[in-house]
């Protein structure tokens, strides 16, 4: 998958998600993504400097 394909999944998905879930619900769920994607790269650049491998953060 290509990342104009990725972006189009996960655009179709937030869609899907919006349709049914109250706007409490979806903005509950979009901020326990920030969290887990915050701390999937904390996990990572740890890794990487423990490592003494490159330390590059993405942006989430």
């Amino acid at each position: 998958m290509d990342a104009l394909e990725q972006t189009t999944a996960i655009h179709a998905l937030a869609l899907s998600l919006a349709k049914e879930l109250s706007r409490e619900d979806a903005s509950r769920l979009g901020l326990l993504l920030i969290q887990l994607g915050t701390t999937l790269e904390t996990i990572v650049g740890l890794e990487e400097l423990n490592s003494g491998g490159p330390a590059e953060v993405l942006n989430v």
